[in-house]
């Protein structure tokens, strides 16, 4: 709820009321850069995981999954 005065941005939001004025004010900082093993020149380093490691995290998951499902499918009555 605003009651007067102006924003220069987003505003992001379900809704707003009152007399606010929003203006648009365009993105204009750098986004970060990604830097590599062979390059000096500076910049930010963003962590990513390798696909190695994503493959194996999705695998061991799997495998528990498969593990209760036994478990629970010997423990059932038949």
């Amino acid at each position: 709820n605003f009651n007067n005065g102006n924003i220069n941005g987003a505003v992001i939001a379900a809704n707003y009321t009152g007399g606010a004025q929003v203006n648009y004010v365009g993105f204009t900082l750098a986004l970060p850069t990604y830097q590599t093993s062979d390059s000096g020149s500076g910049g930010t380093q963003v962590a990513t995981p390798e696909p190695g490691t994503l493959a194996l995290f999705g695998t061991g998951m799997a495998m528990i999954g498969l593990i209760f499902r036994r478990r629970r499918y010997r423990a059932a009555p038949a």
